[in-house]
């Protein structure tokens, strides 16, 4: 081997007794295609294994694979991680950061062909669940390693690891499919010059299993605007359940991840919004993901199909459900004019009549001891979900109204009127408020109905909500109205609850059952009745 390559891959092990010698052998040239031995490396990193691999097994899932023992261990990964950079002979150089996840057959050779584009290249890669769903819900219903080994030695994915598509679904990360940027891609290929003149990954994220610092690195390069993002269609990483403190907790870690990231970055995580470059021979066992990808970007041409531009959100199965409806805009323009008109106790209400149905069957379920409610024009639904839960034995009901023009006239001991702007509700809504409003919760967004006040909502109540607790975006039907009135949002509710379960979905469900109680997507508020996990 020549002491300069074309390639070198990064791979971070820690207790992957199991799950690395399949990740190994994925990716050495016995299964690697269009691409030779003599031209890459795998540089293995042990991060303190309990019972390491030794160099001859390591050599042994590939013969140009080599292990680098990590003298000093930490529980990030990220110190491993750029000394496997100084270790890297490559011209480039691809990081996983999970040594749980296997490669599709010309993940290697495709990166190359790309970084040849562009002297400034950033090869990322979507990721897929081994297993029936999302790993976070499927290890809830009884996926776990046995269930896994038996899939895998049932599939013959050694003969052909493209076959590893038809055991997966889309990551949580990953759940916009082929067309969507990820919020972080876990096999990331930059030269080593680039690699060294951004210092590698950032060494302040030191909590367990590296934080954030794989959708930071990630970030990093998507906002350079002297880079080219370059996405390889067709070709993915496929992760191993193995109790992987991000991908496998039963509960979510996100907010003290999230944490750590503000505290190093100064700003709250935005998941990345470029258009990058797409490349790639897709294999056929990939097509049918990539085709329900694409379906999703297809806008209709008849009144009767999906309306909305929006893409969808994940539905659990590696594909994306859309936000179309069963009830047809010439009707729904007609329930409208009415809720325009509608009133409770003689003031203006202004929910639908599927609306008040299914707020009626969830508060009967959830029995919410408080009801924050962001925009209450005249103050009538905060009257009505006052009622309702006195009505469901909910004692001392509490709702926390927030408006930027609260109406003086609603006077009620069960509702407190805050001013207070949703791009901004740390103002109104402190810690002090929150830590005294007992759970479970129930959050609507009702305010602007634009995209920058739904998602600045999601984020917010995102470091809130605890399980079980409901969060709902209202009014995404104004895709589904006619005329410029409504046009004029863009969209925006939805918008925001597709960007925001691209990268949540994992700590979110998506209550299908309310939002389909009447018909596909019958209610206001499609795709956004959701349940904090």
């Amino acid at each position: 081997m020549s002491d300069s390559l074309a390639l070198s891959v990064v791979v971070v092990s820690f207790n992957m007794a199991r799950e690395l010698p399949r990740t190994i052998l994925s990716l050495s040239p016995a299964l690697q295609r269009d691409i030779a031995a003599e031209d890459y490396e795998i540089i293995v990193m042990d991060n303190g294994s309990a019972d390491p691999p030794s160099p001859e097994a390591v050599r042994s899932w590939s013969a140009n694979a080599r292990l680098v023992t990590v003298t000093h261990p930490t529980v990030s990964p990220v110190s491993a991680i750029n000394r496997g950079l100084t270790e890297a002979r490559g011209a480039l150089v691809g990081v996983f950061i999970d040594g749980a996840r296997m490669a599709s057959p010309r993940l290697l050779a495709g990166a190359v062909e790309a970084a040849r584009i562009h002297p400034r290249a950033a090869v990322g890669t979507l990721a897929f669940h081994l297993g029936p769903d999302v790993q976070v819900r499927s290890i809830l219903t009884g996926y776990d390693q046995v269930a896994e080994d038996r899939l895998l030695a049932a599939s013959g994915w050694e003969q052909d690891p493209y076959r590893l598509f038809g055991l997966s679904v889309f990551a949580g990360s990953s759940a916009g499919g082929w067309f969507v940027v990820p919020a972080e891609t876990n096999a990331l290929f930059l030269t080593s010059a680039h690699w060294h003149e951004l210092g590698g990954y950032d060494a302040r994220f030191v909590s367990l299993g590296g934080g954030l610092a794989n959708l930071d690195i990630w970030a990093r390069v998507c906002a350079d605007p002297a880079a080219r993002v370059i996405m390889l269609m067709g070709e993915a990483t496929f992760h191993q359940v193995h109790g992987g403190i991000a991908t496998n907790s039963r509960q979510s870690p996100w907010d003290q991840f999230h944490a750590e990231y503000v505290a190093i970055r100064g700003k709250r995580y935005e998941c990345p919004r470029i258009d990058p470059l797409f490349i790639g021979r897709p294999h056929a066992a990939a097509q049918p993901t990539l085709k329900s990808s694409l379906t999703t970007l297809i806008k209709p041409t008849t009144p009767s199909e999906v309306r909305s531009p929006t893409i969808g959100v994940p539905d659990g199965s590696g594909g994306l459900r859309g936000f179309d409806t069963a009830v047809p805009t010439p009707v729904l323009d007609g329930v409208q004019a009415g809720v325009l008109r509608s009133v409770y106790r003689g003031v203006p209400f202004l929910k639908s009549p599927f609306d008040i149905g299914l707020y009626m069957q969830l508060l009967a379920r959830l029995q919410p001891r408080t009801v924050i409610e962001i925009g209450c024009k005249s103050g009538g639904a905060a009257l009505w979900f006052a009622d309702m839960l006195a009505n469901h034995g909910v004692v001392a009901p509490r709702i926390i109204s927030v408006d930027i023009d609260p109406p003086a006239q609603l006077q009620d001991s069960r509702i407190e009127l805050l001013m207070g702007n949703a791009a901004d509700l740390g103002a109104c809504l402190t810690a002090e408020v929150l830590a005294s409003c007992f759970h479970p919760w129930l959050v609507i967004e009702d305010s602007s109905h634009t995209y920058a006040h739904s998602i600045a909502v999601l984020e917010f109540f995102h470091m809130m909500l605890q399980p079980d607790d409901y969060i709902v975006i209202e009014d995404g039907v104004v895709a589904q109205l006619s005329g410029d009135k409504y046009a004029r949002y863009r969209d925006g509710p939805n918008r925001a609850v597709a960007e925001f379960l691209s990268r949540e979905c994992a700590h979110y469900h998506v209550d299908t059952a309310l939002c389909d109680f009447y018909g596909r997507n019958a209610t206001y508020n499609p795709n956004a009745w959701m349940r904090r996990l």
